[in-house]
Formats: C-alpha cells, structure tokens, sequence
C-alpha cells in the first residue's frame, strides 16, 4: 500500500509540474481575442534554433516547408475550435488584427507517459498581436515551453504542438 501511495503522489506531482501553463501576457491585454473579428496569423521561423544552436531552417531542410504550414494550420485549427471571439485565418484581407508567431527555439523530448518512441515538440518564443490599421501592437504574449501531445511522426508533433499553443492563446484571459 505505501508503494501505492508513493506512485500515485509521484504521478500526481509530476502532471502539476507539467501544467503549468505556457503562455505569458507580458503587455497589453487579450481583449482582441473577445472581439468578433478575423485575425491574421503569420509565423515567423527566422530567428529559430532547434535545440537552442542549430537554425531550424538548416535542420529540417527539405521538410522546412511541410513543418511551418502544419505549424500555421495547427496552430489556426486550435485557435478556432476554442475561440469564442476572435477567428484565425491565413489571410490579412478582412482580418483586424494580425498575430504574428516569432519562435525563438524548438525541440522534442520524449513522451514518458505514453508508448516508446513517442516524442512531443516544444517551442520558445514571443506571439505579437497588432492593429492591421494603425500598426498598434495590442498585446504581446510569451511562449515558454509549450508542448503538444506526443507522436511517432515528426511533422505531426509540430501540427500538435502548435495547435495546442492556438488553443491555449484562445483561452488566455488576462
């Protein structure tokens, strides 16, 4: 019973340490993403590393490509099945504010609670959030370590990290 006890305080330690949550408004407010509104998403890859000293261009190379539009489509796909405002679209026509995803460091590590081989992505960055009119930006979030659910396949850990960073901002009360 006491090695019972034991596991289950570890189990339920560990997913608190795992919950936290990674996104961060750092100014502004997220009173955009209450706005019934379309919202430009754009994702800006240029600065990022993999791992914290590889270019991530370099890294994926041909697959640079299929990773930042599984990024985007993730990340949208999340964002609007939780939004109750603001809806993500590629597309700067019609849309009042853009949301501009700057990663900063990405990274996978494997899934010790699911099946071996398993891995999940993580990613470091800033989410700005500007008026497409006056240029303002209105808020600006941090990402630190967010993590989607872990996969087999590489560029469907992206797609599944990203999408949880959507849902996660679309959530973000403050």
């Amino acid at each position: 019973m006491k090695k019972f006890f034991l596991f289950a305080m570890t189990m339920v330690l560990s997913m608190a340490v795992f919950a936290k949550s990674d996104l961060k408004v750092k100014s502004g407010s997220m009173a955009w993403a209450k706005e019934k509104v379309q919202v430009a998403v754009k994702f800006d890859f240029s600065y990022a590393k993999w791992d914290k000293d590889t270019d991530f261009k370099t890294w994926c190379a041909e697959d640079y490509e299929a990773r930042l539009n599984n990024s985007v489509n993730g990340f949208i796909k999340g964002f609007n099945n939780k939004s109750k405002g603001a809806q993500a679209t590629t597309k700067e026509e019609g849309a009042k504010y853009r949301v501009v995803v700057k990663i900063a460091n990405m990274d996978w590590r494997p899934d010790f609670f699911g099946i071996p081989g398993q891995l999940f992505a993580l990613c470091w960055g800033v989410i700005e959030v500007s008026d497409i009119a006056s240029g303002e930006v209105v808020c600006t979030i941090e990402i630190d370590g967010a993590n989607g659910d872990s996969d087999f396949v590489p560029n469907d850990r992206f797609t599944k990290c990203y999408e949880l960073v959507g849902e996660t901002l679309a959530k973000t009360n403050k």
